[in-house]
């Protein structure tokens, strides 16, 4: 009988590739995959071969035959000795350092700086020594961490704080205020959650192997799944009311040409060229969707969207005064408002796109009874989901002081008979639209149906602030502006209520 010895040495980086695909681990994928000494193949070949023979007899042919995909090439390092005692804050002399890479195997070659040293790395160290850093850690490890000496001054610099994070804490500071709990859900995505709502892209979300959690196979493409999932959650251990708000981001699939079509401000996650279906060599924990294994092409990177997901569980107007007391705080007031919407995830009547000026900023309404029964709800829930990064862009955190007024409000309340497909915000817009120098404000109070009131029709009642930086204003002019607002708001069909 002939047998046929193997001593291989296979590539780290498909080695594991290939065992996480296949959700095959052993023995010898953990060892490869961590790479192995390549010189030392035909020595595991040959003490393999001298066992069969002492254990079973037999004889050994003469010869090997050796091929190498790539031959070996023992890498040179460089080591600065000035550098090294800079990383280390301690002086370790060149002779010291050089003993300690010697016993470790390294090879000190011929030198002719005195500043340097050239060592050639053993191929058992192959794999994880490449850099001078390496070198340096090598060397610490042998002369002591504790001969290190401790200093007693840090060097201490202030960093400037980015528009970004300034905005984050004024969002967390005022919703935290308004009674909510800030949350942290996960990245990852169920299949059937990740097709309920997708508010800002129609393509399929990106789909990777975790090994882990088979399950959450998807990465997500909105918050609001995710927040449902937790207020289940809430509710299985006795929580029964708990308003929630997160910060955080979703990945969106690229368009096909490119990212056109965005209309906000995205950032691309930076990942390494992997296959889609992998994951990447350097991941250190799943739970990062940045350690999940890029496309091997740019274009096919998500695009990363900073979104801003509120829950809710009073009525819808509580959540809008939530959203108005965020406008405010980040010097946006007047500058959101809501259109009515419709959808599949929303209660029919009580969904709304949300509106920063003329751009969409997202979404908001109460979830349909059919998608709370599905995560075991058995009350209504309100939700929002806003595009942060356009938040960030738009806010106004340099807030500029008048004076207190000298001279006394003239306040005029109006009650107006209008359709009810007629919204508070066209009647605001048609008395803003005047430009009265003298308007103040515009405040709405009560919306009344009865049977004072026709039908398909409702009574709208705000009142009118008017005030002048100079004086009193006269009776006249207060009733001349009255009048200048009713006329416009005829033009939209308003009556005033008698």
């Amino acid at each position: 009988m002939n047998v046929l010895l193997e001593s291989a040495q296979f590539d780290a980086v498909n080695n594991r590739r290939t065992s996480r695909a296949l959700a095959l681990a052993s023995d010898s994928s953990y060892r490869f995959e961590r790479g192995i000494d390549p010189v030392q193949t035909e020595w595991a070949g040959r003490r393999a071969a001298h066992l069969i023979q002492q254990v079973a007899g037999g004889q050994v042919c003469e010869g090997v035959l050796d091929l190498w995909a790539k031959p070996y090439q023992p890498q040179e390092v460089p080591l600065r000795f000035g550098r090294l005692n800079k990383v280390l804050g301690t002086p370790i002399g060149p002779d010291v350092a050089r003993a300690i890479l010697e016993r470790l195997g390294f090879v000190a070659l011929s030198q002719s700086d005195p500043r340097r040293m050239v060592v050639q790395v053993p191929p058992w160290r192959a794999v994880d020594v490449m850099r001078e850093i390496d070198l340096i850690e090598e060397v610490i490890r042998i002369y002591g961490y504790d001969k290190i000496p401790e200093s007693g001054t840090l060097p201490v610099t202030v960093g400037r704080v980015s528009k970004f994070e300034r905005v984050v804490d004024i969002t967390r500071r005022t919703l935290i205020g308004l009674g909510f709990y800030d949350v942290l859900t996960s990245s990852f995505s169920e299949e059937a959650p990740a097709k309920l709502i997708s508010p800002w892209t129609d393509a399929e979300p990106l789909t990777f192997n975790n090994t882990i959690r088979r399950d959450e196979n998807r990465l997500r493409v909105s918050l609001l799944p995710g927040f449902l999932a937790v207020k289940r959650a809430n509710l299985a251990h006795g929580v029964a009311q708990s308003p929630l708000f997160e910060v955080n981001r979703v990945y969106l699939p690229k368009p096909p040409q490119n990212d056109g079509g965005a209309d906000y401000p995205v950032r691309v996650a930076a990942q390494s060229a992997a296959p889609v279906s992998g994951v990447n060599e350097n991941d250190r924990g799943l739970d990062n969707p940045r350690h999940i294994a890029a496309p091997s092409r740019d274009d096919r990177l998500p695009i990363e969207r900073t979104c801003l997901t509120i829950l809710d569980e009073q009525e819808i107007l509580h959540l809008k005064g939530a959203l108005e007391g965020l406008a405010e705080a980040l010097g946006l007031a007047g500058r959101i408002r809501l259109e009515p919407a419709s959808g599949a995830f929303w209660a029919e009547g009580l969904a709304a796109r949300v509106l920063l000026d003329d751009k969409s900023l997202g979404v908001a309404g109460e979830v349909a009874a059919v998608v709370c029964e599905r995560y075991d709800i058995t009350h209504p829930v309100r939700m929002a989901e806003l595009n942060f990064d356009l938040l960030v862009e738009a806010a106004q955190l340099e807030r500029g002081y008048a004076k207190l007024p000298a001279f006394p409000p003239a306040v005029r309340d109006l009650a107006v008979v209008v359709d009810e497909a007629v919204a508070w915000a066209q009647i605001e817009a048609a008395v803003r639209g005047l430009n009265i120098p003298i308007l103040a404000s515009i405040e709405f109070f009560d919306i009344f149906r009865g049977k004072q009131v026709p039908p398909g029709k409702k009574s709208i009642a705000f009142s009118l602030t008017f005030r002048a930086p100079d004086r009193t204003l006269t009776s006249e002019e207060v009733e001349a502006a009255r009048q200048a607002c009713i006329q416009s708001l005829a033009a939209i069909g308003a009556q005033l209520r008698g």
